[in-house]
């Protein structure tokens, strides 16, 4: 579901989610970055979807809503390729926290963000690409 949004065509994005943990790879893209360079919402889309899809992986039931996300810009972004991780910290009972970082293809630290999401009452079963 998530690989045929157009932008993550058009990002050639790639998701990879294992227990607790999402990893988000894309190219970077001219047309995408403001005129000085920095990507700066780029950035923060694939921070705060790898913190969804980590949060996610070990829930399996419903759907989760970002209650608050938080990025700290380290670096400027470039027009290469960037790679951001995410990693579950902690679950409580209806409450995920989770930290993520950014870097680009030199593996210099551009963002880092951290951020809590919650259930919601949605079952997966009941939207479009699940069950």
């Amino acid at each position: 579901m998530y690989h045929a949004l157009a932008v993550s065509r058009l990002l050639e994005v790639n998701l990879t989610v294992e227990a607790g943990s999402a990893v988000i790879e894309c190219s970077g893209r001219d047309a995408l970055a403001r005129a000085d360079g920095h990507e700066d919402a780029h950035c923060f889309r694939m921070i705060s979807d790898a913190a969804l899809f980590a949060a996610s992986s070990i829930e399996t039931e419903c759907a989760l809503e970002t209650v608050d996300f938080n990025v700290r810009f380290l670096s400027r972004g470039t027009r290469k390729d960037m790679l951001s991780n995410r990693l579950l910290v902690h679950k409580s009972w209806g409450l995920f926290f989770a930290q993520a970082e950014l870097f680009d293809q030199e593996g210099r630290c551009l963002a880092v963000g951290s951020g809590t999401l919650r259930l919601t009452e949605t079952t997966l079963a009941s939207m479009m690409g699940y069950g």
